[in-house]
């Protein structure tokens, strides 16, 4: 795990709530990374792997990241509404983005046997949508007016995990989130440039609807946790597909070209 609090605030907070200059991040912030022959941590920042997930635990960080943001949506909804909630009727989830969180957020749905739709720019023959579907997406390119539907309340979804930083997604994606839906921001853009968009739709929207959208970063011990179980369920399940996500390997001889 990349993130641990300073001593002095080890206690305030879960690490992942923790403000900026609480924490050190390795590799990240005020901690050296990971590309080194011989490294040390402390025991409490490691998670063991199981030998038959060796090949693909490199997963198992980003997919943390979409595991939180699943979590700390389902910890608020069935908080506001009830235990039962998106447990006796699984939420319909739109995942905004094709990159690695995206998909991690695809497998995050897909483990728990929650119906999921996928929107990008690819057309819906590339490998990138193909592989979503072989998962068990369902795929929509942008082209194809992805944020239009008849009726929101029985063609919309309950859970919207944006992906792709951009606000024109999450402007158009919020659009299509039913009543007492959530949304999760995961991406966001480095050096935000000045946009003019109009977000009074977004706000009545919400008002009405009682919308909830949360912003999350990094992971806890938790979501590590989920993200290894659920790699391992979805290595038995999709092998094929699993073998097809990492497109490259490179032997560790071979690797420097690549920094």
């Amino acid at each position: 795990m990349v993130r641990r609090a300073l001593p002095q605030f080890a206690n305030d907070y879960r690490v992942d709530m923790l403000a900026f200059g609480c924490f050190t991040e390795r590799g990240i912030f005020h901690e050296d990374g990971f590309s080194a022959a011989y490294w040390l941590d402390r025991p409490e920042h490691v998670l063991k792997v199981a030998p038959h997930l060796e090949s693909i635990a490199v997963l198992a960080e980003p997919l943390a990241v979409s595991e939180k943001a699943v979590n700390e949506a389902l910890v608020v909804q069935q908080a506001r509404i009830g235990a039962h909630e998106w447990r006796d009727r699984p939420p319909r989830v739109l995942v905004t983005g094709q990159g690695p969180i995206g998909f991690t957020a695809v497998l995050a749905a897909v483990a728990r046997g929650w119906p999921v739709t996928m929107v990008g720019r690819d057309s819906a023959d590339t490998f990138r949508a193909t592989l979503a579907t072989r998962f068990g997406a369902r795929y929509v390119p942008l082209a194809e007016r992805a944020f239009t539907v008849r009726d929101v309340e029985a063609d919309g979804y309950d859970l919207v995990l944006e992906c792709t930083g951009s606000d024109e997604i999450m402007l158009g994606s919020a659009s299509v989130l039913a009543s007492r839906g959530v949304m999760v921001w995961l991406g966001s853009t480095r050096r935000p440039e000045p946009q003019l968009r109009n977000v009074e739709q977004l706000m009545r929207d919400g008002i009405l609807r009682n919308h909830l959208h949360i912003a999350t970063v990094n992971s806890a011990p938790r979501d590590f946790v989920d993200a290894l179980a659920h790699l391992d369920q979805l290595n038995r399940s999709h092998p094929a597909e699993f073998a097809a996500l990492i497109t490259a390997r490179v032997r560790p001889e071979d690797s420097l070209w690549h920094y």
